[in-house]
């Protein structure tokens, strides 16, 4: 029996408009990070990612904290 070929699993490609629009929310404390993983169907991660690119205000020696309940407000 010959064995079935394997699909290979594209990774999603987002706009670099997209990503700065997602970063300017959380940097402007509209959403939280999970609240726009949540809105935008991107994974958590990719989030922190781009925030972690992106983001004005990541320079060496700065942490990004999001505080717990920030994702009620």
């Amino acid at each position: 029996m010959p064995k079935q070929p394997q699909l290979l699993q594209k990774k999603p490609h987002y706009a670099l408009e997209l990503k700065k629009s997602i970063v300017r929310d959380f940097e402007t404390g509209r959403y939280s990070a999970l609240q726009l993983s949540r809105l935008h169907g991107i994974s958590l991660q990719s989030i922190y990612n781009w925030i972690h690119k992106l983001s004005h205000h990541n320079q060496r020696g700065t942490r990004i904290v999001e505080y717990a309940d920030s994702s009620q407000q």
